[in-house]
């Protein structure tokens, strides 16, 4: 993980197996930080707002992608979230993330111009798919920490 970057999950407790890493090859997975109260109040808020940000762009719908061993399939996994407060325990507890009412937004952040990438040795680049005028789209936006954990809504739209 970059320097200064933190892991965060429901508990704080390390995944089995290991990672690869470029600098020092295999590694045990790091332990987390459980997450606290104010953490996942932010995080919440944070796909709270990700999604309007979809809807007020126009996207017909968002989908949070909770698989696959990031966060949200942490909180709902009971064999991950043992916690004993209102994020853990039974189905509903554990799904709270999901359902939780988002705290206030924070205020609105500046509009950020279109942005597009493309690999310079394809025009069929995967990422250039966007074309002007088009509603589809498919898009991925963090609220949080970027990498494995982290809240990652996937955002799509089609017509």
């Amino acid at each position: 993980m970059p320097e200064g970057a933190r892991a965060l999950g429901p508990t704080a407790r390390a995944a089995a197996g290991e990672i690869y890493t470029d600098a020092a090859g295999l590694q045990p997975h790091p332990a987390p930080l459980a997450m606290g109260e104010r953490e996942l109040e932010e995080t919440a808020a944070g796909f709270a707002r990700a999604c309007e940000r979809a809807m007020e762009a126009g996207f017909d719908a968002v989908e949070l992608h909770g698989a696959n061993g990031y966060l949200l399939e942490q909180f709902l996994a009971p064999t991950v979230n043992t916690r004993a407060d209102a994020w853990g325990g039974d189905a509903a507890g554990r799904g709270r993330l999901l359902s939780a009412p988002p705290a206030p937004p924070a205020p609105p952040a500046p509009p950020a111009p279109p942005s597009s990438s493309a690999s310079p040795s394809s025009s069929a680049s995967p990422t250039a798919r966007l074309r002007a005028g088009s509603r589809s789209a498919s898009a991925a936006c963090s609220a949080g920490e970027s990498g494995r954990g982290a809240p990652s809504p996937s955002v799509s739209s089609s017509q």
